[in-house]
């Protein structure tokens, strides 16, 4: 079957996709796109440390060293779907918008008529994989609930398995993270003791993950004025009036052999079963809050491992397909009813085999984490 839309051929496609900036995600830097021939993986975690050799005397065995025990990570790549549909009316319009071309923006409307769907289902793909990235980054586990997916829902979540030892909590409440615990809390102090706690693990942490809206928090803290303007100061002579930057920050952070601060700061349309969109912000809880901030080694922290998609591999008259980094675009037609469906496939999941090497502080508990 010829593809309605005769814009649409596999050649047009395949040039379109390969040329398209698609927007840039925070995913990628910390768990890029790795391809496995299988649908299942089982990857080891948790290698850490490395004890110093021995002085011993000449002519000596060596002494053996423990071989640490390893944990494994193992699952199935999941299955990521979407789909947009033209209806016989929205073909309509777009056989009378290609009947009245007059110029080059009638063409430019047109195109952007025919690829708008296109561009939905590979972005729709990346979004969930964003979504997954960062609630992994975040939360540590994830939860697929009627609220954020209209797909699989899990009853218990998917734990990565951080280590017992590397769940933080504050000391006690005056310590919460808050703005109005300004003059109390202690997120300089609660800094240093996880990265020293984290190298004495022989991990060095390199980055602090949170949230934009908790920043707010922790640059209105004493301390962190202190700490920062103490040393600006001492060389200016000049007390600034207001809260310092993420800039100034990172740079006295790094300057004090501290690991520097990254925002995660976007939002992610979910739509349940209803067809009710919900714009939500990955970094946060199934509640909502803003608790948790992750400190983390050098990434990548593993990666975002992507399977064989069985249609790729079946090749149908009727069905005009091309795969762009981990997702299939098809667009399918069909006569009763009329309609073209353009469907966005991937079989993907993240895998954060270096679990053991980070560290999650939720900054507003100091009983459970």
């Amino acid at each position: 079957m010829v593809n309605f839309l005769s814009e649409i051929t596999e050649k047009s496609m395949g040039t379109y996709l390969d040329k398209r900036k698609w927007l840039k995600r925070y995913y990628l830097d910390y768990f890029p796109l790795v391809s496995t021939p299988f649908l299942s993986y089982e990857v080891l975690i948790g290698v850490m440390g490395i004890s110093a050799a021995d002085l011993v005397s000449f002519n000596s065995s060596a002494p053996e060293k423990t071989r640490k025990v390893l944990d494994r990570l193992q699952g199935s790549l999941p299955a990521i779907r979407v789909k947009r549909t033209m209806d016989e009316n929205a073909i309509n319009q777009y056989l009378v918008a290609k009947a009245t071309i007059k110029n080059d923006a009638d063409m430019n409307n047109l195109l952007e008529m025919v690829y708008g769907d296109i561009d939905f289902v590979v972005e729709s793909c990346q979004q969930r994989c964003e979504w997954i990235a960062l609630q992994a980054l975040s939360q540590t586990k994830i939860s697929l609930n009627s609220s954020n997916s209209a797909g699989t829902v899990t009853e218990e979540a998917i734990n990565f398995g951080l280590p017992t030892d590397n769940q933080e909590v504050c000391v006690d409440a005056t310590r919460y993270w808050t703005v109005a615990n300004a003059l109390t809390c202690l997120p300089i102090t609660d800094i240093q003791t996880i990265v020293t706690e984290a190298l004495k693990k022989g991990v060095k942490i390199a980055h602090i993950l949170m949230n934009s809206t908790k920043f707010v928090d922790f640059r209105s803290s004493a301390e962190v004025k202190d700490f920062i303007y103490g040393i600006l100061v001492s060389e200016s002579g000049i007390m600034p009036g207001v809260s310092p930057t993420l800039a100034t920050i990172n740079k006295i952070l790094v300057e004090s052999g501290l690991p520097d601060i990254r925002l995660i700061s976007t939002f992610i349309d979910l739509e349940d079963r209803d067809h009710n969109i919900l714009s939500v912000d990955p970094w946060l809880d199934a509640d909502g809050k803003d608790q948790f901030v992750t400190f983390i080694p050098e990434p990548p922290l593993g990666k975002m491992l992507f399977g064989p998609i069985a249609a790729e591999s079946i090749k149908d008259p009727g069905i005009i397909q091309k795969k762009v980094g981990h997702v299939l675009c098809q667009s399918v037609c069909s006569q009763d009813p009329v309609m073209v469906s353009t469907i966005g496939l991937s079989n993907v999941f993240v895998c954060f085999n270096r679990i053991n090497e980070v560290w999650s502080l939720n900054t507003e508990s100091h009983t459970t984490w």
